[in-house]
This record gives C-alpha cells, structure tokens and sequence, in this order.
C-alpha cells in the first residue's frame, strides 16, 4: 500500500516517520517513561510533517484575524502560505504543502505528535477522506490562552497516519 504526497508547494515542509525521543521523557531519571511501549509506540505509528520556520505565534484572547500575531523568529525567512490565522479565535492555520491520496476505504488521520506537549496551544485533529478528496488540508492549532507559543523549524506541526474509517462504524464495544 502506498501513501501518495503531491507537493502542492516548493519547498514543501519535510515528511519523516515518526520518532520515538519527547525531550519530557528524555528529563525522567533512566528515562523511565521509555518502558511503557505503548507510549513509545504511538510515537513512532506515522510521519511527522516538520515544521520549515521558527516562528513565534502572540495571542492577546481576542476573535478577530489581527488578534493573533505571527511572527518568524528569523528576519530572512518568511511565513508566507506556511502559516496564518485563517479560522480567527486564537487557532493557527499550517498548509502540510501536499495532497495526500490513499487507497479506497482509507482516510488519513492529522493531529499533532503524539505525546509532543506545547504549553498554551493544543493540536486539532482532523479524519481527511483523502481516498477522494481533490485538495490538501491543513492542520490546525489553537492558543488555550492569550501569550506567546514557539514553534521550532524541524519540529513537528502535524503528525499522520492512516486508518480504515469506514470499518470503524462496523465495531461495537462489547461489555463483558
């Protein structure tokens, strides 16, 4: 099975698979939190789309587009299509640069990395029919509180993997 990614863009933001290392496990004495496999698992269960730029995002709380400064940390790079306020409310709007396009019956799952904590922003996670879909998507962010958030040119912005969506309606819980 094949995951095909059209660049819509060039340069496109870097698609890697999924590491395993969080610098909050990295802090824990023998790095304790790497014994739970399952951690480390869902670490590394997709691709990470890497982030092109520094830049810093400033919130004051209010809904409006102007509300949410962004600002590269880096005078000679730009932001340009990468990254903008699109959706208003605090939430920044990041282009992946590609389509994406699965198999029949599967879809791709965006979210942020798992267990990749950033204070003041939360990743929104979004289930993209890309078995039709005929444009890209992007990923989303929103500020939990009015301040400033850095987002490191190589770190992840959005994290993928794929899932047959449409068998998840034929699952039922069973209690036992």
């Amino acid at each position: 099975m094949e995951l095909e990614c059209f660049r819509m863009q060039d340069p496109a933001p870097e698609i890697i698979p999924g590491r395993p290392d969080r610098a909050w496990m990295d802090a824990f004495q023998s790095r304790f939190p790497y014994r739970c496999l399952p951690l480390t698992m869902a670490n590394t269960t997709g691709w990470e789309i890497l982030c092109p730029v520094d830049f810093m995002a400033e919130w004051n709380g209010g809904p409006r587009n102007e509300d949410l400064k962004l600002t590269p940390l880096d005078l000679t790079d730009s932001l340009g299509h990468f990254v903008q306020s699109h959706f208003t409310h605090g939430i920044l709007t990041m282009h992946t640069g590609y389509l994406f396009r699965t198999p029949p019956g599967w879809a791709v799952w965006c979210s942020g990395a798992p267990n990749h904590v950033k204070d003041g922003v939360q990743p929104l996670s979004g289930l993209i029919e890309t078995d039709w879909l005929p444009f890209p998507f992007t990923m989303n962010w929103i500020m939990t509180r009015p301040g400033r958030v850095y987002f490191n040119k190589g770190e992840p912005f959005c994290f993928i993997n794929l899932i047959e969506h449409q068998k998840m309606d034929t699952v039922q819980p069973v209690l036992k």
